[in-house]
């Protein structure tokens, strides 16, 4: 398998020691490189090419949105941020994940392996045939084939299941999707999830699930291209 370079910029020390340990413990990256601001990262940027930036988003001088509009259109990026209101911006920007701190291995292997064309590895199964979710007072269960697709209602989230029914969830899209298995779910706009398995026609900018059309992203298309 193939490794990568890689360049973390975080104005926090602590964040970097965390992501610099989080890269070398992978065996992902043959090169990890730090900056402490925006301003030191697009430095180095204009010196070396990385194939991966680690980004924090709240940095000085240099945000590190204004950071991913500066950079070339094939860089790929991870946001590691301690805000989810800026997602929906990231991800207009094609960025390949967004974490949220405090970041666990496990999640950053799961942003990691997006970089890992698919003729090299194909992703192990989760081996999960269920969630649970938080609707109100209550913890329901729900198996994974049962749900359609899943929308975004600000905070929350509606889950659309096959048997016609609807659940709101208390929990953000971005964070349900870390619960739901990537071989099995992708994210096709910043408002949809869907069930890979559930696809029935795909046109254009259009994505058909049964008799329901959900709308493509821009900026997912490319995710997408291996359900095709």
């Amino acid at each position: 398998m193939n490794k990568f370079s890689v360049l973390i910029a975080d104005d926090e020390p602590i964040q970097r020691k965390i992501m610099q340990d989080y890269c070398i413990k992978s065996r992902f990256f043959h090169t990890v490189s730090l900056a402490k601001d925006g301003v030191e990262a697009l430095e180095l940027l204009n010196q070396t090419h990385y194939d991966l930036l680690l980004l924090d988003i709240n940095m000085p001088l240099l945000s590190g949105l204004s950071l991913a509009r500066s950079v070339k259109k094939n860089t790929k990026i991870i946001f590691v941020t301690a805000y989810s209101e800026h997602a929906v911006e990231a991800f207009e920007l094609n960025v390949i994940d967004y974490l949220l701190k405090p970041v666990s291995f496990e999640r950053f292997i799961k942003a990691i392996q997006k970089l890992i064309p698919e003729e090299q590895t194909q992703p192990a199964s989760s081996g999960r045939t269920f969630i649970h979710v938080k609707q109100g007072k209550k913890i329901l269960k729900v198996n994974l084939e049962d749900i359609l697709y899943c929308e975004s209602k600000g905070n929350n989230t509606r889950i659309f299941l096959e048997s016609d029914t609807q659940i709101d969830v208390y929990l953000p899209l971005i964070k349900l999707q870390e619960e739901l298995p990537n071989e099995m779910f992708t994210r096709i706009h910043r408002a949809f999830i869907v069930n890979n398995h559930k696809i029935t026609a795909i046109e254009n900018s259009m994505l058909y699930i049964g008799s329901k059309t959900i709308p493509i992203g821009a900026s997912y298309k490319e995710g997408l291209e291996k359900w095709l």
